[in-house]
């Protein structure tokens, strides 16, 4: 559908009289570039409704720039579009044309608000590589406020894509990279108790970016007081990520007595968490995550630690868990009409000999081509996609976890073997429909068991 005439030519008077400030000022509910296209589309749908067609395409291309996502992660491709189907995409950086970014340029030195100057500059940065819009882009980012909230709704991209910015411009940022550092550094000793998910997301920045290595230390031991504190208040879970981050930390500062003692106390947390949890099953798979944890530890350091005897714990755990998940554990029946496989494979047998009829059932099936059966298993996670996102544990009678399955989610580092695995599951439901399935009479039904 045409969003305003094609011969619509726009200037930057059309953006200075058109009601871009209301979008900036709205709320930004949703995030802020998310409720940047929503106002920006809605205002420019507006205008064009109102007979200014001008105005309503700068706010249209207001509302594109706005749309993308940004992937801080990436260099190469740090925006991407809002959505991708096979009936078409949102914007993506090529679609603006010469005449489109130079407004751009124009508003980006203009206009006041971070979100909107930080967007058009970095976009500017993508297509054209000017220096001076990185410049705004980084200014703009690292501006942006070091609060829990705004830190949850956008700025942690938007400090991630400063830092970045920043080492790819080199020398060029002059101290803008010290100057950022000393910032997240000072905001996070300044940290509390409620801002311990933004002080956590400051010190992932850091360590990704090797940053602040004079205050390993420090962050480290702040680090480990926290998660202390919320294990010590059973909030195992949420404990995890700060042993993860003190135990880099102390890495970082050499201090490698700190990291396996750290090591111990996080796999100790999966204990923990599995004593207290109500399923079973589910605290086999922590006590074995515990298990592996405590194997990270060298075998020089066990001795101080104690964890020798805490692992032949561990192994009466998992055994004692395992027997008792196996009760949890409920059948699922499903059946299926076969009466027109057992007709076909009785017309197939009828008014021969016994040995004719034993050669004749032995050859009904020829088995399965692989490439047919991935293509089925993969129809089957694509129909039914709810199935592939969990993976499976295997237990032996005797309560033993003899084997896992990953998801089967694409890109799961599994994820391929998880695919053969479930073929091979559909692979023995076919053998038992055309082996065993002409014998279940008279329903000539097959009720298949799935425990």
């Amino acid at each position: 559908m045409e969003r305003y005439p094609e011969n619509t030519q726009i200037s930057i008077e059309d953006f200075r009289r058109s009601s871009w400030r209301t979008a900036v000022e709205a709320p930004k509910k949703y995030g802020p570039y998310f409720s940047l296209w929503q106002s920006f589309s809605d205002l420019a749908q507006q205008a064009v409704a109102g007979g200014d067609s001008a105005a309503g395409k700068v706010l249209w291309l207001l509302a594109d720039a706005c749309s993308l996502m940004l992937n801080p992660d990436s260099r190469s491709e740090p925006f991407r579009p809002l959505y991708s189907m096979r009936t078409g995409r949102s914007a993506v950086p090529d679609d603006f044309d010469e005449q489109t970014l130079d407004l751009f340029q124009t508003i980006s030195e203009e206009v006041s608000d971070l979100w909107l100057r930080a967007r058009l500059s970095d976009l500017l940065w993508v297509r054209r590589r000017r220096f001076q819009s990185a410049i705004l882009a980084i200014d703009a980012y690292r501006s942006m406020p070091l609060d829990a909230d705004a830190w949850m709704d956008g700025t942690q991209d938007g400090w991630k894509r400063c830092l970045s910015l920043t080492i790819t411009l080199g020398s060029g940022a002059g101290g803008r990279l010290g100057e950022s550092e000393n910032v997240l550094v000072e905001r996070f000793r300044l940290a509390d108790r409620g801002d311990i998910i933004l002080a956590l997301g400051i010190s992932e920045l850091l360590i990704s970016h090797r940053l602040a290595d004079a205050y390993a230390a420090e962050f480290g031991g702040k680090l480990e007081v926290w998660a202390r504190l919320l294990s010590d208040e059973a909030k195992y879970y949420h404990a995890r990520p700060y042993f993860d981050a003190a135990i880099k930390w102390f890495e970082r500062a050499k201090d490698t007595g700190k990291v396996w003692e750290l090591t111990a106390e996080l796999s100790k947390s999966f204990v923990d968490e599995a004593k207290s949890h109500k399923s079973q099953a589910v605290a086999v798979g922590m006590y074995e995550k515990a298990l592996q944890t405590y194997r990270q530890i060298p075998k020089a350091e066990r001795d101080r630690l104690g964890i020798e005897a805490r692992i032949e714990e561990l192994r009466e755990d998992i055994a004692i868990a395992g027997r008792s998940a196996l009760s949890e554990m409920k059948r699922l029946s499903a059946s299926t009409d076969i009466s027109d496989l057992v007709e076909r494979v009785q017309a197939h047998m009828r008014g021969k000999t016994a040995m004719e009829a034993l050669r004749a059932f032995a050859s009904i099936y020829s088995g399965v081509k692989v490439a047919a059966l991935r293509d089925r298993c993969i129809k089957k996670v694509t129909d039914f996609p709810l199935s592939s996102l969990f993976g499976a544990t295997h237990f032996s009678v005797d309560g033993r976890v003899v084997g896992k399955r990953s998801a089967i989610t694409s890109g799961e580092p599994d994820a391929e073997a998880a695919l053969r695995a479930e073929m091979v599951n559909m692979y023995q439901m076919e053998l038992v429909l055309h082996v065993q399935g002409p014998f279940f009479r008279p329903s000539k039904s097959l009720r298949l068991n799935i425990a």
